[in-house]
């Protein structure tokens, strides 16, 4: 069955919305993303593989690099895109902390994009669930998760379907006297 999906483009607006974990589970909890009230789908402009591991049996983590930022203004307004959740997360985060009733965490929110010192290139880290994710090659025929390696280029359309928050627990520091 083929299923359309329409993949965002423009500004992202105040019409991106998070709500309360829907799964907790230990430590982590489960945040559902949706724009306009739908299914939340981005696509990510090209860039380079900078890092593919694999820390468990279905779990991959890849890092994409965008290259030229100042001088490629696709790169540029997703970075822009990317930023602007961010933005939203920090400044509902009160709210969003209150629903966890978690008062030992540590509550900061870790920026989605990240720089090198100049500013001149950023990355971005994923999780792939093997089981989730589909892989085309430049011929369009699927693949295996196997086939991203690292300074290969690609073509990245991103599911934001929920935000993860693993919490890290602080300890109060232990008196001596």
């Amino acid at each position: 069955e083929y299923i359309m999906i329409e993949i965002h483009s423009g500004e992202i607006t105040r019409n991106f919305q998070i709500f309360k974990p829907h799964f907790s589970r230990g430590n982590s909890h489960k945040f559902k993303a949706l724009y306009d009230n739908k299914d939340f789908f981005l696509q990510v402009p090209k860039s380079s593989v900078f890092l593919v591991n694999q820390p468990f049996k279905n779990l991959y983590t890849m890092t994409i690099r965008f290259s030229n930022i100042s001088s490629n203004s696709q790169v540029s307004d997703f970075i822009k895109q990317i930023s602007y959740i961010d933005r939203n997360l920090n400044n509902n985060s009160k709210k969003l902390w209150d629903t966890i009733d978690d008062n030992q965490i540590s509550k900061q929110w870790t920026d989605s994009i990240n720089f090198n010192k100049d500013k001149s290139c950023a990355y971005m880290t994923f999780n792939i669930n093997k089981s989730l994710v589909s892989i085309f090659d430049h011929n369009k025929n699927q693949r295996d998760v196997d086939y991203i390696v690292k300074d290969s280029e690609c073509l990245s359309i991103i599911h934001l379907k929920n935000i993860w928050l693993s919490l890290i627990h602080i300890s109060e520091p232990t008196r001596q006297e």
